[in-house]
């Protein structure tokens, strides 16, 4: 003879039956086919600013091993804040101090983790910036300030 015993139990497995039930459907739904979801790679990433200034003048943007999603918006930071830079400087020979640094063909390596240097490196060529990818939301503007100076004098400096 059965007792409240037994169809406590009995109701218990079945609760729990279709617990397990429930779970095991809710873990198919979202198989891939036992392939892992894609992961995106990190490649070199390239991208031209064109008409710098208003004044014709063009800078590359390279980086070297991101995905389209770390590398989205870069070149818009990177020229917004040129742009903001140049306008507030008042004094025509440094404009064209700038300009003249922009004509060379200016190119700016962002770089994710640097290695010699924090913020911002400058080379002897006098054309080639690179810049730590942690300052992209830091102020630019200044940072473009003083590497002209740098940049202008063709010296290696970093900061």
């Amino acid at each position: 003879m059965k007792t409240w015993k037994h169809y406590t139990i009995a109701g218990i497995l079945a609760i729990i039956a279709l617990a397990l039930a429930f779970t095991a459907l809710s873990l198919t739904a979202c198989d891939t086919g036992g392939k892992p979801e894609p992961v995106e790679q990190p490649k070199d990433q390239t991208a031209t600013i064109s008409n710098l200034f208003g004044k014709g003048l063009s800078v590359t943007v390279k980086g070297n091993s991101f995905t389209d999603e770390e590398w989205a918006g870069v070149p818009d930071k990177i020229k917004t804040a040129h742009q903001d830079m140049y306008a507030q400087i008042t004094v025509p020979a440094i404009q064209s101090i700038i300009e003249e640094i922009y004509a060379r063909g200016v190119t700016i390596v962002v770089e994710k983790t640097p290695s010699d240097y924090t913020k911002w490196k400058t080379t002897t060529d006098g054309k080639t910036l690179y810049l730590a990818y942690g300052e992209l939301d830091n102020n630019l503007e200044s940072t473009f300030y003083t590497t002209f100076q740098w940049m202008y004098e063709f010296e290696a400096r970093t900061g």
